[in-house]
């Protein structure tokens, strides 16, 4: 006689992790963080905060916040999602616009 304690089945054991999780999980090799140093010192000033504030939220606080001119990125210090996380913001900021081709909306009806 069963009293059917294992009915229920399942919980999420069998999900699959997609590719592009998996390769967020992957350390950037040496030519992925040259590149990603050689990108951020390409940014606009208003990119160049966000990438500071992804790193101050990565790091513990320090002492060192005097000095607001010149800000190091201590890209080995990171963990490897924040690397990732920083990479791919780069990557976003540095892409053509490739969205706003048709100028956002369209609407025909100027004819008059």
């Amino acid at each position: 006689r069963g009293r059917g304690s294992g009915a229920g089945g399942g919980g999420g054991r069998g999900r699959t992790v997609p590719a592009e999780d998996e390769a967020l999980r992957q350390p950037l090799t040496f030519d992925e963080k040259r590149a990603l140093i050689q990108q951020i010192n390409g940014l606009d000033e208003e990119s160049l905060s966000t990438v500071v504030q992804i790193v101050q939220d990565a790091l513990p606080p320090t002492e060192h916040d005097d000095d607001d001119d010149e800000v190091e990125i201590p890209l080995d210090e990171l963990d490897t999602e924040t690397q990732r996380r920083l990479q791919r913001f780069v990557q976003e900021c540095t892409r053509p616009n490739k969205r706003r081709r048709g100028g956002g909306g369209g609407g025909g009806g100027g004819a008059g």
